[in-house]
């Protein structure tokens, strides 16, 4: 699973490099470093329009886009607005679901049956989102926390998706592990290219390929141990 990640200082300059037109929207969310936690509010991409609560739409555009995403492959023609139906916008952590007159915060789901569970099935087909990163945080069996990143790209764009309750609230898709993740964690999140992003926020159809996720070489760090005095 995907239990916490991070956004360094380099964080929005580099996310602006991939996506020139977030310019304004950055900058009205004042995006700012360190731990993300479940139930916090962070960066999320999403459509300008999103069907959410049983049909009633709530746009995360602040102009009120009126037509709902087009299909990622009809915008990418027009070469002068690459971003054209994605907008970044604010998001909680967690989806709050009742279990047995109890509240359990869900904050991660299975990418091999997210789009048949009933907590996450229609946030599957119309409110599908990206979670810009720097890195992620797995856990050891004896609870050491690793982070994952990657040296070359400072941002990392993990699928997820959303829903309107009188906020938006995401979870993160998890899949299985790659070579790296493995020698910590069982699970890892799923990650895109940076060119998949609009295909998974817009697309009708989401090519199973996508779904399952991206699996590049990682770097990982985990915070030195020191040694008692008195270990021999």
């Amino acid at each position: 699973m995907c239990g916490r990640y991070y956004i360094d200082d380099t964080f929005q300059k580099e996310l602006l490099t991939d996506f020139p037109s977030f310019r304004e929207q950055a900058g009205a969310l004042r995006i700012s470093s360190g731990d993300v936690r479940p139930t916090d509010a962070a960066p999320v991409i999403m459509a300008e329009r999103s069907v959410m609560m049983s049909g009633t739409d709530r746009s995360v555009s602040r102009t009120g886009a009126d037509p709902s995403c087009p299909r990622a492959e009809e915008e990418a023609a027009d070469g002068n607005r690459k971003e054209t139906g994605i907008w970044l916008t604010e998001a909680h952590w967690g989806f709050q679901e009742n279990y047995d007159s109890r509240k359990k915060l869900l904050i991660n789901a299975r990418t091999e049956t997210a789009d048949t569970k009933a907590a996450f099935r229609y946030a599957m087909q119309a409110g599908r989102c990206v979670i810009p990163v720097s890195g992620f945080y797995e856990y050891t069996p004896d609870k050491v926390k690793v982070s994952f990143f990657r040296k070359e790209e400072r941002v990392i764009y993990l699928a997820g998706c959303a829903k309107w309750t009188g906020e938006w609230r995401f979870v993160i898709l998890t899949t299985s592990p790659n070579d790296d993740v493995k020698k910590v964690h069982d699970r890892m999140p799923v990650m895109l290219r940076q060119e998949d992003v609009r295909t998974w926020v817009c697309g009708r159809q989401i090519p199973k390929t996508l779904a399952e996720g991206w699996k590049p070489s990682l770097e990982s760090y985990r915070p030195y141990e020191q040694m008692s005095l008195f270990d021999q």
